[in-house]
């Protein structure tokens, strides 16, 4: 394995890794807010529930910055490769 392969590699694992981590923080904070609210009464207030909802928003927003530096990223190889 070369050097330029390994060191792609070892981004990709971050990306992913990344990606993962973000993730697990929407699906954790939307879970929360279900199923606590789902409760009778509420396990969550509404501050809580607003928190939780704004942490899964701001991971979002990770993710989509994350996912467009990665397109630009592939874009300018492909057009380096050219």
């Amino acid at each position: 394995m070369t050097e330029a392969s390994t060191e792609s590699h070892t981004n990709e694992r971050v990306f992913l890794h990344d990606i993962c981590n973000a993730l697990a923080v929407v699906q954790g904070s939307l879970h929360i807010v279900i199923f606590k609210g789902k409760k009778v009464p509420p396990a969550i207030t509404f501050e809580q529930a607003i928190e939780r909802l704004q942490k899964g928003l701001e991971a979002v927003e990770k993710l989509n910055t994350l996912v467009s530096a990665r397109r630009d990223y592939v874009v300018k190889e492909a057009e380096s490769t050219k």
